[in-house]
């Protein structure tokens, strides 16, 4: 989603009623929603009818508010527009995991919305391995949020069939988008895998500048040991 999408407040009721339907009746999706929320609570406040506003939500992903709207100023977070105000929703979690992913290997906010909007990702939001899902992964695109495995595979698998364990929900209705409904494919990791090594390597590199530091700090602090008077 590249931008924010208006909706009718009966719309966005259907898909807070579509999304409580299947927090109670399917447990796999149950629980994978609550990983991604932080616990059932979090998965709770997004099946309210009237939404998340910008401060439910900060609170939800632990950023201040400002940093919530300053992602959204960047396009990095695309909540939907109720009767003129921003609600917070399910693909804006995963938006969130997946800046915080990024961020983490040393990507600039400008390197990320480029990535999102360039050919790398096709507009899409990922999250890889995240610890709260068991090690899978997260995507966000105009469709929907798919949670899946996270051994990426190079050959996209069938649009509309998912593999066992994985889930898939509409972020749009059918009347609002045409074939919403349909799943895309998790990406291929392929594009991103020269992004993610030259990330670890400036990673690596820091660390080594890192290390040789705390060694001079443990060498002064043993020859200021010798030299300072017993107690």
């Amino acid at each position: 989603m590249s931008a924010p999408v208006p909706l009718s407040a009966q719309e966005f009721r259907e898909m807070a009623r579509d999304l409580r339907t299947r927090l109670d009746r399917e447990p796999d999706f149950r629980r994978l929603v609550q990983g991604l929320c932080g616990g059932p609570e979090g998965a709770e406040r997004l099946t309210r009818p009237s939404g998340m506003g910008i401060s439910a939500f900060a609170d939800l992903v632990g950023l201040p508010a400002s940093t919530v709207r300053h992602y959204q100023r960047l396009g990095l977070i695309t909540p939907y527009v109720v009767n003129g105000k921003f609600r917070f929703w399910l693909h804006n979690v995963v938006q969130v995991e997946s800046v915080r992913q990024w961020r983490d290997l040393g990507l600039s906010l400008a390197d990320i919305g480029e990535q999102q909007a360039g050919s790398r990702l096709g507009g899409q939001a990922v999250t890889f391995n995240l610890p709260s899902l068991g090690g899978f992964s997260a995507l966000v695109t105009e469709k929907g949020v798919r949670i899946g495995r996270a051994e990426l595979e190079r050959a996209s698998p069938a649009p509309n069939r998912l593999p066992p364990g994985e889930i898939w929900f509409p972020l749009q209705t059918e009347k609002v988008r045409p074939q919403a409904t349909r799943p895309d494919p998790l990406p291929d990791a392929t594009p991103l895998l020269s992004e993610v090594r030259e990330a670890r390597q400036r990673l690596e590199n820091q660390l080594r500048v890192l290390e040789g530091r705390v060694e001079r700090a443990r060498q002064l602090e043993a020859l200021l040991s010798r030299a300072a008077p017993e107690n």
